[in-house]
């Protein structure tokens, strides 16, 4: 039996167990335990979306409250649905990484026209052109997104600037996308 657990935090370790249940409801004993342990990390940046200090906003993106995950995340839109023909983003002040190991991670929830109207995780190396990283487009609830940029980075050390930008054609508008 093979199984797939995502959404785990970095740097944690325990021990998982099985319990199978059928369709009609009869359960079966645990499994015994085995142990995982999810990547370790060092953390060489970060931004807990908090305020905008780090962070350059255009348009309407700035901060909002998020009942749902009791804190404050990034919104295109804040307190409301975006706009028709929509094009913005907010950049992240750029930060040295001196190895080509690196792993970017951040929560999201986006509610998009599905088709038309799409959020992009981009990044740029040494000032260099904008890379797309990640394209969203239709509706997802909060969730953890982690990219490994090892591809992106070569050896020695680099400045990296990320950016979170969403753009919409001219009709239907939805509540938007959140970063945190």
């Amino acid at each position: 039996l093979n199984a797939t657990l995502s959404n785990l935090a970095f740097n944690s370790e325990g021990y998982l167990t099985i319990k199978a249940v059928d369709n009609v409801g009869n359960v079966g004993a645990m499994s015994s335990s085995t142990a995982y342990a999810v990547t370790q990390v060092r953390v060489v940046a970060g931004h807990d979306a908090e305020s905008l200090a780090g962070a350059t906003p255009e348009a309407t993106w700035n901060i909002e409250q998020v009942v749902a995950r009791n804190g404050i995340a990034f919104s295109d839109s804040p307190g409301g649905n975006y706009l028709d023909n929509a094009a913005s983003a907010i950049t992240l002040d750029a930060f040295t990484v001196n190895s080509n190991q690196v792993t970017l991670a951040f929560a999201n929830k986006h509610d998009l026209e599905s088709g038309y109207d799409f959020a992009y995780v981009e990044m740029a190396v040494d000032g260099g052109a904008w890379l797309e990283i990640a394209k969203y487009s239709g509706t997802e609830d909060w969730s953890m997104k982690s990219f490994d940029l090892s591809s992106r980075l070569t050896e020695g050390t680099h400045s990296v600037q990320l950016r979170f930008r969403m753009t919409s054609d001219y009709s239907i508008v939805k509540d938007g996308w959140y970063v945190d």
